[in-house]
């Protein structure tokens, strides 16, 4: 097999693994926010509470779970997992919570960076300065 051709296998593998990862968080994140209304979440980010805050115990064990192992996929998808990802996630799977942060304009857009960079922490403990 060529150098061309184990250099391309190699980066499709890569961005399967990359894919994988954040599908697992996305997996994750959707889950937790189920229950979550529209006027849970404009209470949340009138308060500055962030989502994982207010997980269930039984919520964060999942996930820590999850991040035990998926290690490998979670780790390298770590750099990819930002602020904007989450919101297009949102915007398919809870459009009423995206169309919330967007409509609320510059405190909904700090309040989902925070959140993003907690759930971060939270799911990649390993990969966050």
């Amino acid at each position: 097999m060529s150098k061309r051709i184990r250099a391309f296998l190699k980066r499709v593998g890569l961005e399967l693994t990359i894919e994988a990862g954040l599908e697992v968080a996305r997996g994750f994140l959707i889950e937790r926010l189920k229950d979550l209304t529209a006027d849970d979440l404009y209470e949340a980010i009138t308060k500055g509470t962030q989502s994982i805050d207010v997980s269930s115990e039984k919520d964060r064990r999942f996930g820590q779970k999850l991040a035990r192992r998926f290690k490998r996929l979670h780790n390298r998808a770590a750099d990819y997992f930002t602020a904007s990802l989450y919101l297009n996630w949102l915007k398919e799977d809870r459009p009423d919570l995206a169309s919330l942060i967007i409509n609320m304009g510059e405190p909904a857009k700090k309040w989902l960076e925070e959140d993003a960079t907690k759930v971060r922490k939270f799911l990649w403990p390993e990969k966050v300065d």
